[in-house]
């Protein structure tokens, strides 16, 4: 069996129309701090910039071999052991499917077993209750609120803080391998697929 889910090293002249086209939806925006690239020039200068950045991991998440997402883990400080995570499905019809759960977990997996990361945090809209929700599904837990914490279209909004420790991941991982085991297979969870 194959897994259906993979994270995939971005590449450029392969991946960035896609993540371009995404990344402006309003579908995606409407939950980013910001609305995402004003041209396409400065979308590809940003993945030059991001490939070179030793301090970040961007990944192509695919399901069934096809791009549908994007997922990263950034402000890596290996002094202190931790990252930021980030997630979108761009794809609408892979989303609802349980292919966000298993790109994050794919992530959250390379952090802690191959990045040696202790913590892992996240921020999320909240008015984004599904992607709070899937982040607690995966053993995330709440920090706290940040109120009026960025202006978006729709004014000031508050962001959720969310983090998991190694600890937390270690004791949540095998569940979260078993109940996501038809969209990946436990042999590949613990690496990123070469393109």
């Amino acid at each position: 069996m194959n897994s259906t889910v993979q994270l995939v090293p971005v590449q450029i002249g392969l991946h960035a129309e896609s993540l371009y086209n995404w990344r402006r939806s309003s579908e995606i925006s409407k939950y980013m701090y910001t609305p995402g690239p004003a041209s396409f020039e400065e979308h590809l200068a940003w993945l030059e910039r991001t490939a070179d950045d030793k301090s970040q991991v961007c990944f192509v998440v695919e399901h069934l071999g096809r791009a549908v997402g994007f997922c990263s883990l950034t402000s890596i400080l290996h002094l202190h052991a931790r990252a930021e995570f980030n997630l979108y499905i761009g794809d609408p019809e892979a989303r609802m499917q349980g292919v966000g759960a298993a790109a994050e977990f794919l992530a959250l997996n390379h952090g802690f077993n191959h990045l040696s990361l202790h913590k892992i945090s996240c921020e999320v809209i909240c008015s984004n209750e599904t992607a709070v929700r899937m982040h607690l599904r995966m053993g995330f837990v709440r920090e706290g609120i940040y109120r009026d914490h960025a202006m978006t279209s729709d004014g000031w909004v508050d962001v959720a803080r969310l983090s998991i420790l190694s600890a937390e991941w270690s004791q949540s991982r095998r569940k979260l391998a078993k109940a996501l085991g038809k969209l990946i297979e436990p042999s590949t969870s613990s690496t990123i697929n070469k393109v």
